[in-house]
């Protein structure tokens, strides 16, 4: 399973899915991180132009979300989760592996973290 956390620059969760420049990738197996790695997004951050970006995620973990990328997210297969608070990227990670995410059915801050 490969999951995707919406970061800045320095790799600190971004406040907003379109606002993101950076995504950092986890390989998740059995329950644990098995490898980690980057991708650049740019400085437009991630837009309809750059989804392709994500095509090889299962999972997005963000602070924020708008209901047209997460829709847009939807129908590639992916499924978008929104935090209540900003963590750190494997943080956020461990917290969907430990089912403690939900999938969001909201696109504001408010999928929680249990």
């Amino acid at each position: 399973m490969r999951i995707a956390v919406t970061c800045d620059e320095s790799g600190s969760m971004s406040g907003y899915f379109g606002k993101s420049t950076l995504l950092y990738l986890a390989e998740a197996e059995a329950g644990r991180i098995v490898a980690r790695n980057s991708r650049p997004l740019g400085p437009d951050g991630l837009n309809a132009a750059n989804l392709h970006k994500l095509q090889d995620c299962d999972s997005v973990v963000c602070k924020g979300i708008g209901p047209g990328s997460a829709e847009a997210l939807r129908a590639r297969g992916i499924t978008p989760y929104v935090v209540d608070r900003p963590m750190e990227p494997d943080e956020a990670v461990l917290a969907l592996l430990e089912g403690r995410l939900k999938p969001s059915g909201m696109y504001a801050a408010g999928g929680g973290v249990s």
